[in-house]
């Protein structure tokens, strides 16, 4: 059964809720989160978390700081695969990865300054922005935030978590546990193949 990451749920699976409360000088308040995560990946990945780290620029992160982006339901992970397509891509496969961390901020709740005014959850849409937030929630010394999944701004309970590894209080094969591949995906791209014909019937009328 899979536990989402919720964006009402701090803590699932009934643990505790860990949160400690903004600070009068306005930094966020982190909590725990154990959570079931879900994460694409090569086919010949070996199911080290290390496999899932990046140091790429990207919406969350500077060019050259480790992190991990995991997604919080299969749908997710799979949308935003497709959102980063790579040209040649001949495979994926699909992992569930178990998360676990101490200092956590939803910002799809928290710091609601940052998501206020008439563009709502869209001003995730400005990767400048979102690299500014995600970099004091560095300096603050939180492990990870959860923030929209840009694939689904219609529904802002379904998200991603942003892992800061440089930042983790436990090793990263204690904070991030692949824990099963569940599914492999091979694209087909020749549409004169037969495999590619039994796929795509309509073709043959």
């Amino acid at each position: 059964m899979t536990t989402p990451i919720h964006a009402d749920a701090a803590v699932a699976d009934g643990r505790r809720d860990d949160r400690r409360p903004s600070g009068s000088d306005g930094t966020p308040a982190t909590r725990a989160l154990s959570v079931e995560a879900w994460s694409t990946a090569s086919t010949a990945s070996d199911g080290r978390a290390d496999s899932l780290v990046t140091t790429k620029a990207n919406r969350w992160t500077e060019a050259g700081t480790a992190s991990i982006y995991l997604a919080g339901d299969p749908g997710v992970a799979l949308a935003e695969w497709g959102r980063h397509w790579i040209d040649g891509a001949t495979s994926v496969a699909l992992w569930r990865v178990r998360l676990e961390l101490s200092s956590v901020v939803d910002l799809r709740q928290e710091w609601r300054d940052y998501r206020s005014g008439p563009d709502g959850l869209t001003w995730v849409l400005d990767e400048d922005r979102c690299r500014w937030v995600a970099g004091q929630m560095r300096a603050a010394g939180v492990e990870a935030v959860i923030v929209p999944s840009v694939a689904f701004l219609d529904d802002p309970r379904r998200g991603n978590a942003v892992v800061f590894v440089d930042g983790l209080r436990t090793p990263l094969d204690q904070a991030v546990r692949l824990e099963r591949c569940v599914a492999q995906l091979a694209i087909v791209t020749d549409p004169g193949s037969a495999e590619d014909a039994a796929k795509n019937p309509e073709e043959q009328r």
